[in-house]
């Protein structure tokens, strides 16, 4: 399903508010926003999935759709890490919240250009550890449609059906 019918259909579903469009995301210069976030945007606002249900979900604004790292790990820990002199190397430095999953817990889109549009799981407990981070998405279009789909229940990429597209992490050395 594309990105068109994705917003066409989230308007229909009880509990569910497409917010109406304002702005495309913001990104550094060595970024890139991938051609379906571009889209989402240019159609809507952002959206509210399934308000009031146990699993809700909101696809943030496009102002929130901002560096991951300093909201889910904090400030003090990057730059401990800038510090080291470790931080360049962290591919997680290219992600952002694309979803906010609630209890402090995230979706994240990779704007690398490697890794363009992945989608990963950012849980507060678990973020961003090697083994830790799996990939739940190859583009922000299937994330949505898998939220969509799911309805509000439990988290589609923690059933027992589905198939990983394995870790944000494998084959990075350690």
């Amino acid at each position: 399903m594309n990105i068109k019918k994705l917003i066409t259909k989230a308007k229909t579903l009880p509990n569910c508010i497409v917010l109406p469009p304002s702005r495309l995301p913001q990104v550094e210069n060595n970024l890139a926003i991938p051609d379906d976030v571009k889209e989402f945007y240019s159609l809507c606002g952002g959206m509210s999935l399934f308000e009031g249900a146990a699993y809700a979900i909101k696809i943030v604004k496009p102002e929130e759709v901002v560096f991951a790292n300093p909201v889910i790990i904090g400030e003090d820990i990057i730059n401990a890490e800038i510090e080291k002199g470790n931080y360049d190397s962290e591919i997680s430095r290219d992600w952002f919240i694309i979803a906010d999953l609630y209890n402090s817990d995230y979706a994240v889109i990779d704007f690398n250009k490697e890794r363009m549009g992945q989608c990963y799981k950012a849980f507060w407990d678990s973020y961003p550890e090697m083994g830790g981070t799996p990939i739940i998405a190859k583009s922000f279009t299937e994330l949505l449609e898998h939220f969509i789909n799911n309805g509000g229940e439990y988290w589609y990429f923690l059933k027992d059906d589905f198939v990983p597209y394995g870790d944000a992490y494998d084959g990075i050395a350690d």
